[in-house]
């Protein structure tokens, strides 16, 4: 970069790129070229897009350049120009704004300075010209006139070219919200028409035709006209939500567009330089679109936008007002009645309470009006429960365990989406808590032992704490009772319960472990307790696995070989298992011979 200077960059730029630059300066494509402080920039507009560039110059070197095209790369602009770079740098080349030179001089020949006499200029062929279709050679033959006419027609006519028409020229009107709600309400209709219902696809259609717009909001946050990109977010708010809710089918682009829409109102909300009229336009607006939502099926939706007021509440101190709203929507729900649990009216209300328990909680620091508003609520099991965590944190025992038999005694009472089995565990694990934190060890311990047998034997943190509560000298005859009780569950035919097999090996009673492993022939009991026995008693480990496997090869479905094969390599390991294993290679070798990937893997385990 260092090297390019005015005189010479006719010279390295590409020459391409040079006729088009020259090209398009003659054409009047640069606009207002100004300069200052060694800096030249201008404008220039093509297919309706605009841009700016500028180039640094000193000294008559190039320092830098800087252009808003697609084609410009920052880091390799000098073999990479674009059209606009070049038709600047003819422009401060003649020192004015109008036509470029017609003629650049080319690269000097090789061998030029041996005469001394001026290389010639090369001259660099011209790119052939693309070949017109029949509507362009139309167009560049029609009068302005008779093109304005036909525009004013088709835009009279035709609701998709109105719609793309403003769009397409929408700089035309920047700062309008109105015309840029008919924008989008064009671009919508025009693919809607009459239905009552869009497809993904239709979804699809509506993003696309309105993204350009989307992307000027986007150039307008970046660039600091924070008004303009909140006057194209404020219309597409207003009118996405409704194809959202008239949509049968997703559309991941129709999405995306609307989740993009809310992260520029969360730049344009924390932007400290927004002036103060702007952020009461766009609180004032996110409170009017969050109270139509909040009274529709809008899901997550809602949600989102009902944060970005909270933000926006935050920074204007203006919680009141939020809570307000949210206590005029609560009222009007509440004043329907009694609604039908996890209907759509019954979840209105509690995202309702859920939002107010979140500005009360988070953002006022309000424990008395959250407090309030769960005893106004605590006929739903869910804000019943986080009453009671919030009397149980406050140390208010006696309280949070009448609330909790008040729930125990009358289910059916409350409105949850749990069942019958769902509240019991939920209400007994709260009271557990409480127990502990009153220190009431008994209580605790009770719980405990209920809480590991509602799980059936298997939740071993319940038995854990049991163990830690229950008093020493009487814990072994409490262990011989569940290891009965688990036994008779394993009798009945809970083949997945290895809760007898678990207590053994948590206390350690290797002997009864040994003894009932022995007793069966399950391969996953043997893989899973097997190796805590088989150092201890060797010879019997080994005279029960070999049973267990024969077993398991004699069945009449085919057998677990991955299973078999595991018991065997680990039947390796244990003292004498090695003369065993070539014993039980020599039984089964004929009789299995069709079994390839069994006998291929004992003999493998027998040559190792």
């Amino acid at each position: 970069m260092e090297k390019l200077t005015l005189k010479n960059f006719s010279d390295l730029l590409d020459p391409d790129i040079l006729d088009e630059g020259r090209a398009f300066l003659a054409n009047d494509g640069l606009r207002n070229v100004v300069t200052a402080d060694g800096v030249w920039a201008a404008e220039y507009q093509e297919k309706g897009q605009k841009g700016e560039i500028a180039i640094e110059i000193t000294s008559g070197r190039i320092v830098s350049v800087q252009c808003e095209c697609d084609d410009f790369d920052e880091e390799d602009w000098v073999d990479r120009a674009c059209v606009h770079t070049a038709a600047l740098l003819f422009a401060i080349n003649s020192n004015s704004a109008q036509k470029a030179p017609a003629t650049r001089s080319g690269r000097p020949k090789a061998g030029a300075e041996k005469d001394n006499k001026p290389a010639k200029a090369e001259k660099v062929p011209k790119k052939p010209a693309k070949p017109k279709d029949a509507a362009e050679a139309v167009l560049g033959e029609l009068e302005p006139k008779e093109i304005y006419e036909f525009v004013r027609q088709m835009i009279s006519k035709n609701m998709d070219f109105k719609s793309q028409f403003l769009m397409h020229f929408s700089e035309k009107t920047a700062g309008s919200s109105q015309q840029f709600d008919d924008i989008i309400a064009h671009a919508i209709a025009a693919v809607k028409g009459r239905r009552k219902y869009l497809k993904g696809a239709d979804g699809a259609k509506i993003a696309v035709s309105i993204t350009p717009l989307y992307k000027q909001a986007v150039n307008a946050e970046a660039k600091g006209f924070l008004r303009e990109s909140f006057a194209i977010c404020k219309a597409l708010l207003h009118h996405l939500p409704k194809v959202f809710m008239a949509m049968e089918t997703p559309s991941a682009k129709f999405n995306n567009l609307l989740e993009n829409t809310l992260s520029i109102i969360t730049l344009i909300i924390q932007n400290n330089t927004a002036p103060f009229e702007l952020r009461n336009e766009v609180f004032e607006t996110l409170m009017a679109e969050y109270t139509i939502l909040a009274q529709g099926q809008y899901g997550e939706l809602k949600d989102h936008v009902y944060e970005l007021l909270l933000e926006a509440a935050q920074l204007h101190k203006r919680l009141d007002e939020v809570e307000t709203v949210l206590l005029g929507l609560l009222a009007a729900h509440s004043a329907k009645g009694k609604k039908v649990p996890w209907s759509t009216d019954f979840y209105h209300e509690t995202s309702l309470v859920d939002q107010l328990l979140s500005l009360y909680r988070k953002e006022a620091k309000n424990d008395a009006k959250a407090t309030a508003l769960l005893e106004r609520y605590k006929h739903v099991a869910t804000f019943y429960l986080m009453l009671i965590d919030k009397k149980t944190v406050a140390e208010d025992f006696k309280t949070a365990i009448a609330y909790l038999e008040d729930m125990r005694k009358n289910p059916r009472k409350y409105s949850n989406h749990m069942d019958m089995r769902g509240i019991e565990k939920v209400l007994d694990n709260r009271l557990l808590h409480i127990y502990g934190k009153m220190g009431d060890t008994i209580n605790a311990t009770l719980m405990a032992a209920k809480l590991f047998k509602s799980s059936d034997y298997q939740q071993f943190e319940y038995y854990k704490l049991e163990k830690s509560l229950y008093p020493a000298e009487k814990w072994p005859s409490r262990v011989d009772s569940y290891l009965q009780q688990t036994k008779q569950m394993q009798g009945r035919g809970y083949f997945n319960i290895n809760a007898y097999f678990e207590i053994m090996l948590l206390e350690e009673r290797w002997t009864t472990l040994m003894d009932k492993l022995a007793e069966n022939s399950d391969l996953a009991l043997w893989k899973k307790y097997g190796p805590h026995v088989k150092h201890r008693f060797p010879a019997a480990y080994l005279k029960g696995l070999r049973r267990t496997v024969e077993v398991e090869l004699k069945r009449a479905y085919s057998p677990n070989y991955p299973l078999v094969t595991a018991l065997l390599q680990d039947m390796d390991t244990v003292e004498g298992g090695s003369d065993l294993l070539k014993t039980v290679v020599t039984l089964y070798e004929d009789q299995y011979a069709t079994r390839r990937a069994l006998i291929e893997l004992l003999n493998k385990i027998v040559i190792s």
